[in-house]
């Protein structure tokens, strides 16, 4: 029943508001990248590369995004063309009717131009050509882009924010995403078999030979996490069939 606190205007940060969205985009994309790819949060990737001109607005909440997106770094580039290429058609539902006899040149023109330079400078404003002998004012949405990741590589992007994703697995990506996909597993069937978030459990499993390797190097960690005291490896596993990453393991948990 007490009233209502009035909102101190001062205590508003605007730029940090604007940051924290801007942070959420990237965030948003990155995540959408790696379902376009098919690579679950859980694995650990290498990298994002980001445009360098936001490195001074997000680099402080550089650990963020990383935890967020399951990364090992964030890397920023003056120049993406490297991760990816531009391909530049006429737009024919806006520009067929306006350029008329000239839309064939328009295209053969689009082919021979360094495409992203030309995108760059048609966002900031249109740019007189010549086709066929004539002087043509084009406008952004005369051109249809179409942008293709280099291979490695997923290009996601709204409006003016990019994120390209590094999908390369390397092994020891690879084996920390097994070993966090079993940690996932683990918390599963504690939780179905109702045991309590303090008591103390013992996995046996019957692993194939890359999840034995990911048991063997994350060990620590697994047990830190799902509060494991031994891991046991056997090949007489009375518990549930498990596909780890595509990896078919047969796990049974017991309460210690």
């Amino acid at each position: 029943l007490a009233e209502y606190p009035k909102c101190n205007e001062e205590l508003v940060d605007t730029k940090l508001e604007e940051k924290m969205e801007m942070v959420r985009t990237f965030v948003t994309l990155a995540r959408a990248s790696r379902e376009e790819v098919n690579i679950k949060v859980r694995q650990p990737l290498k990298k994002i590369v980001l445009d360098e001109r936001f490195k001074d607005k997000i680099e402080e909440f550089k650990d963020l995004i990383k935890e967020e997106i399951n990364l090992k770094d964030i890397e920023y580039k003056k120049d993406l063309s490297e991760f990816m290429n531009y391909e530049l058609k006429p737009n024919f539902k806006v520009a067929g009717s306006i350029l008329g006899k000239h839309i064939k040149s328009f295209g053969n023109y689009l082919k021979d131009i360094n495409a992203k330079d030309f995108v760059s400078k048609l966002d900031k404003s249109d740019l007189n050509i010549k086709l066929d002998d004539e002087d043509i004012d084009i406008k952004r949405d005369y051109v249809d882009v179409r942008i293709n990741s280099k291979e490695g590589f997923d290009v996601t992007m709204q409006g003016d924010y990019f994120v390209i994703l590094d999908t390369e697995i390397t092994d020891e990506l690879l084996m920390e995403g097994y070993a966090r996909e079993l940690v996932s597993k683990v918390q599963q069937m504690r939780k179905s078999n109702d045991f309590d978030v303090l008591d103390n459990i013992i996995i046996k499993i019957k692993p194939t030979d890359d999840i034995k390797k990911a048991i063997e190097q994350y060990e620590d960690f697994i047990k830190d996490e799902t509060l494991t005291v031994d891991i046991i490896i056997d090949e007489n596993v009375d518990g549930e069939d498990v596909d780890l990453n595509g990896e078919n393991v047969k796990i049974e948990v017991i309460r210690k």
